[in-house]
């Protein structure tokens, strides 16, 4: 049986409505070749290897509501080269629309999430910290399920993430210059 990707569903509607406006609007056009790029390439995954999250997300200190550092730095600091970096949204049965992420993938396609598995505690304090957060906000941090039911994104070779962080000096949120760098050659080649 085929798992339901409800993130491909809410892409599709976004992009039917694209497709009807696209005529004489550049914009509307721009943005249609971008959604069929990520739609073209990207991978599904709803399998997450909850114990190796919570090891990735210690050993590198990983910090709530920063996923694409926490992802980054796990990847091209630490020593785990085995792991592949995504950038796309994630889906929870709990907040039911889909979310920009970024999340890790094991030679064996499950999910290491590192950020959205920080909870409890942990995920209080910080909050606090970085947000000022209330006591009343502190019911959120303590969901014992922290993490994606499903993830549907574009996996980035790690040279080309490199170069991004360096050159913008900062994590994350590459998926348009990742269009903008091969999805055009991409979208030309398969359109």
């Amino acid at each position: 049986m085929i798992p339901e990707n409800n993130i491909l569903e809410f892409k599709m509607m976004e992009f039917e409505l694209l497709k009807k406006h696209k005529k004489g609007n550049e914009y509307s056009q721009n943005q249609y070749k971008y959604l069929k790029w990520f739609i073209d390439n990207s991978k599904f995954f709803n399998e997450v290897d909850v114990n190796l999250s919570h090891d990735v997300s210690r050993a590198n200190q990983c910090r709530v509501k920063s996923c694409y550092h926490n992802c980054w730095k796990a990847v091209s600091c630490g020593n785990l080269k085995n792991l592949r970096y995504f950038e796309g949204y994630v889906y929870s049965k709990r907040v039911p629309i889909p979310l920009e992420h970024s999340w890790l993938v094991t030679p064996e396609g499950l999910v290491v999430d590192p950020t959205l598995i920080i909870s409890g505690d942990t995920a209080w304090q910080q909050l606090k910290e970085d947000y000022h957060m209330t006591e009343k906000d502190k019911r959120l941090t303590h969901d014992l399920k922290r993490y994606g039911d499903q993830y549907y994104g574009v996996e980035f070779d790690l040279q080309f993430l490199n170069k991004l962080v360096f050159k913008h000096k900062k994590t994350g949120g590459f998926l348009i210059e990742l269009f903008l760098s091969k999805g055009q050659e991409m979208y030309v080649k398969n359109g």
